[in-house]
């Protein structure tokens, strides 16, 4: 019992000195388990010195056992960039506090298929982790700027190419068979020449392949959806280009003319121009429930003018059906004026060409006493 005492003194004068760590494990072995009665005392440390230096706080994170887990908190001078592609940057990224901590440097592009502002690359790439004040590059689609097609009729392939690249219209090369233009120089282009596109626009410039030596007839395809067409003269061995009527009153894509005529013959690999309906003279129903006001029971006389005409007087009780349907027919744009009992109620404009009402106001309804 003696060398016990001694051994457990040992122990305390240990810790207190310091030179242990706080991890001791104390194994006492029954005297009664040895032969000679002798007792064994062991000690075990979880490190082979102990230091002065602070430590970082144990945690009592679940998962860590009895041992201490030491929490390591992520620096506070990082960031983790969101995706700015698709945002607008005037709304939705310039002044917002919740970039505040980033510099951003501006370039433009312009994709017409785009919104105008829409963010259209950024750099570094989104889910990229970097430091507050960090400078992010992004790619904004700038406002669609117009030019003025030049004519390049006559010029060489790679001229006409550069001098539309230079435009900021996107040049694509047809070959076509011409009699009368030389190999490699520019037949046409489409849009036009003197044509006002935005930049980005795709242009086709026609190149002469030489004459041709077969010749096809122009199939009849007037009245024929422009895709059905175009199919037909591709397959006949045309180059096929299209412009668009807006005064028609045929529907959109309608075919109205072609040149060379139908039954003509025409070289192969020639080009022919379609005359298509751009559906902007057509005249076009727009669907509209109007609404009726709330708490009324009574019958109410409803007027409606279109242009100043009145074109329908009805009869309408709110407690029957909030909506009365109309159905208004016609082209481009017509304003359109609605009242109840000779008060006036709703005003709007009728879009034909996208089919839409577009309200201006709507006045609420008072009952007559």
């Amino acid at each position: 019992m003696k060398k016990v005492k001694i051994a457990i003194l040992a122990i305390f004068l240990i810790l207190l000195l310091g030179s242990m760590s706080a991890c001791v494990q104390i194994t006492v072995e029954n005297p009664n388990a040895k032969p000679n009665g002798s007792s064994e005392i062991s000690v075990a440390s979880s490190s082979s010195a102990s230091s002065s230096t602070s430590r970082p706080a144990a945690s009592s994170a679940p998962g860590c056992g009895d041992a201490p887990c030491f929490a390591s908190k992520p620096s506070s001078d990082k960031i983790v960039l969101p995706n700015f592609v698709g945002m607008i940057y005037d709304t939705d990224i310039k002044d917002n506090a919740d970039y505040a901590d980033l510099e951003f440097e501006i370039t433009y592009d312009n994709v017409p298929s785009k919104q105008p502002g829409e963010v259209l690359r950024q750099t570094p790439a989104a889910g990229m982790t970097v430091k507050k004040g960090k400078t992010v590059s992004l790619t904004v689609n700038g406002e669609a700027e117009q030019v003025v097609v030049e004519d390049v009729k006559g010029y060489k392939q790679q001229d006409a190419y550069d001098a539309l690249k230079a435009l900021n219209l996107s040049p694509k090369i047809q070959a076509v068979a011409d009699d009368d233009t030389a190999v490699g120089y520019v037949v046409k282009t489409d849009p036009a020449a003197g044509s006002t596109v935005s930049t980005g626009t795709t242009v086709t410039i026609y190149v002469s392949s030489g004459p041709s030596t077969e010749s096809a007839v122009i199939p009849n395809i007037v009245g024929y959806q422009y895709s059905a067409a175009k199919e037909e003269l591709e397959a006949a061995g045309f180059v096929v280009t299209a412009e668009y009527d807006d005064e028609s009153d045929k529907d959109e894509n309608t075919v109205l003319s072609v040149s060379p005529n139908e039954g003509e013959k025409a070289k192969k690999g020639s080009v022919v121009t379609v005359t298509v309906s751009s559906g902007k003279g057509a005249q076009k129903d727009v669907y509209y429930d109007i609404p009726l006001p709330g708490g009324v029971s009574d019958d109410l006389t409803m007027k409606i003018y279109v242009d100043g005409t009145l074109i329908e007087t009805r009869t309408v009780n709110p407690s029957t059906s909030p909506y009365s349907n109309m159905t208004f027919t016609g082209k481009g744009r017509a304003n359109l004026v609605i009242t109840l009992n000779d008060q006036q109620y709703i005003t709007a404009e009728i879009d034909y060409t996208t089919q839409s009402i577009n309200v201006t106001s709507q006045q609420a309804y008072s009952p007559m006493k």
